[in-house]
């Protein structure tokens, strides 16, 4: 067997960290925001939509890539999902669910119905497609 020399082995070692600790930092990451969204002091609050385009994704597959601003302690934080099946009018509002310790950490409420103006937005699964809504106008009974 070869002898291999320290500074070949440092080449192959310390990417091989780096990529290792950035995989265990977003699975760490992902597990925190997990545990504070289960928490009871989580905040809800409607957010507007800022962007909805559709993109061809790197295998050529096209996806729908959607933005919320989440604004609280006087900050944006942006929410985004590929989840809905075409793009949403700019300014549609959703309700989301956060975190105030780290605002970061949010999901959006897909079964919320959300009272804007004169409507009522009700989000709904299409079939395997993502997810899409209904809007209803709301007529005052008198």
């Amino acid at each position: 067997m070869e002898n291999i020399s320290r500074r070949k082995l440092l080449v192959v070692i310390i990417p091989g960290v780096l990529i290792f600790s950035i995989f265990f930092w977003f699975i760490n990451q992902d597990r925190k925001c997990k545990k504070l969204l289960k928490d009871e002091n989580c905040l809800t609050q409607k957010v507007f939509c800022y962007y909805s385009k559709q993109h061809r994704l790197g295998n050529g597959s096209l996806a729908i890539s959607t933005g919320f601003y989440l604004n609280y302690n006087e900050k944006k934080y942006k929410i985004t999902t590929k989840r809905f099946w075409k793009p949403i009018p700019v300014g549609t509002p959703i309700m989301v669910r956060f975190s105030p310790e780290c605002p970061d950490c949010a999901e959006i409420l897909w079964d919320s119905v959300v009272k804007h103006e004169d409507y009522q937005i009700r989000y709904k699964q299409q079939g395997e497609e993502g997810y899409y809504f209904d809007k209803v106008k709301l007529t005052n009974i008198k």
